[in-house]
């Protein structure tokens, strides 16, 4: 290399560098000969007047007054009488007459009623009203009907009101005829409405309807196990049976619990205020 070139080509290489380090500054500075743009001052407060338009007044009219429906004499207390399956209401539909208990009821035509000597009923045999229920002990509407009803009638019973006299069926399977002989040969030693309580409460699955679980139960009871046996397996037991499924295929039963109420028949397990409601009208009757 010739080094008579070399200050010169030094001199160049330091004007490129100082080109290349410094474009930003060509680029708005010298060469441009033009100001940098003004970035506003965004510092100062910001107000614009509004004013909000004007909003029409509206008149709201007075609310009516509500009665007053605390039942204290000032109104209504609400009481609605005109589905009252109970009878004590006002039917709307006839005038304000009172509606009956009896209404919508069929009857027998004939007033069903056991002697004195019947063994599974609860009540005087003269009791101003008798009511004949037919059942079966393995129904689980029939063991509604005891608990939730026919236990509730115990003041009717008692004042002479009512008689309820019992006519277990053979209906459903052949241990419903076993339970009814059971609470038959009970009754021959007072104690059939014990005996039909536990029954239909399930004292007896149906799995174990034997002679020792009868036996048992009625020893639980207080009765002679031995006679109650005896009883249990004779002819008259059996006749039991039999006569009830005659009167109730007689009087057109077609389910149970089906309770007929002097010759009013009161299909289903219906509630203790329903059953009541009847018993008495039918002792308004006379």
């Amino acid at each position: 290399m010739d080094a008579s070139h070399l200050p010169r080509r030094i001199a160049a290489a330091s004007i490129l560098l100082l080109g290349l380090s410094g474009c930003s500054a060509v680029q708005y500075g010298a060469e441009n000969d033009s100001e940098a743009p003004t970035v506003p001052d965004l510092s100062e407060e910001f107000t614009q007047e509004f004013e909000a338009p004007d909003i029409p007044s509206i008149d709201v009219p007075d609310m009516p007054d509500i009665p007053d429906v605390t039942g204290d004499g000032s109104g209504s207390t609400g009481d609605d009488t005109s589905g009252d399956d109970a009878g004590d209401g006002d039917d709307p539909s006839s005038g304000g007459e009172p509606a009956s208990a009896l209404d919508g009821l069929e009857t027998t035509g004939v007033v069903v009623t056991a002697g004195d000597d019947y063994v599974a009923a609860e009540g005087e045999v003269d009791a101003a009203v008798t009511a004949v229920v037919f059942e079966d002990f393995l129904c689980p509407h029939c063991q509604d009907l005891t608990a939730d009803t026919l236990s509730q009638m115990g003041d009717l019973v008692d004042d002479g009101t009512l008689r309820i006299e019992y006519r277990p069926l053979m209906w459903l399977a052949r241990e419903s005829g076993d339970l009814t002989r059971a609470s038959w040969a009970a009754g021959l030693q007072g104690a059939y409405a014990e005996m039909h309580t536990e029954l239909m409460a399930g004292a007896i699955p149906t799995s174990d309807v034997s002679d020792e679980a009868l036996a048992s139960l009625a020893e639980e009871l207080g009765l002679d196990a031995d006679q109650f046996l005896a009883d249990y397996d004779s002819d008259a037991a059996e006749q039991f049976v039999e006569d009830n499924n005659a009167l109730a295929d007689d009087l057109g039963m077609t389910g149970t619990p089906t309770s007929v109420i002097g010759e009013w028949v009161l299909p289903g397990a219906v509630d203790a205020a329903r059953f009541r409601a009847v018993v008495e009208a039918v002792a308004a009757e006379g």
